[in-house]
C-alpha cells in the first residue's frame, strides 16, 4: 500500500469516528487565539498563583503568631 492510500484510510477512519471534526474544531480554537488571548491566560493564571501564594502566607503568619503568643503565655505556675 502507498503513501497515498494509506493516508485516504487514516482521514477516512477519522471521519468515520467523528474525530476528524474534533480536531478541526481544536486546531481551529488553538489558532483563533490571538496574542491578546494568551495574555489574558497567563494573567489569570498569574492572580491564581499569587492568590494561592497570599493564602498560604497568611496561614502560615497566622500559625507562627498563635506560636508566639503560647510561648508568651506560658505556664502560670512558675515551673518552666
Amino acid at each position: 500500500m502507498n503513501e497515498t492510500g494509506v493516508r485516504a484510510l487514516v482521514i477516512s477512519l477519522l471521519d468515520a469516528t467523528g474525530l476528524k471534526k474534533i480536531l478541526t474544531s481544536i486546531s481551529a480554537t488553538l489558532i483563533s487565539f490571538g496574542v491578546n488571548d494568551i495574555l489574558q491566560v497567563v494573567s489569570v493564571a498569574v492572580g491564581i498563583g499569587a492568590g494561592v501564594m497570599a493564602i498560604r502566607h497568611y496561614a502560615v503568619a497566622t500559625k507562627l503568631s498563635q506560636a508566639k503568643l503560647d510561648k508568651l503565655n506560658g505556664p502560670k505556675d512558675g515551673t518552666t
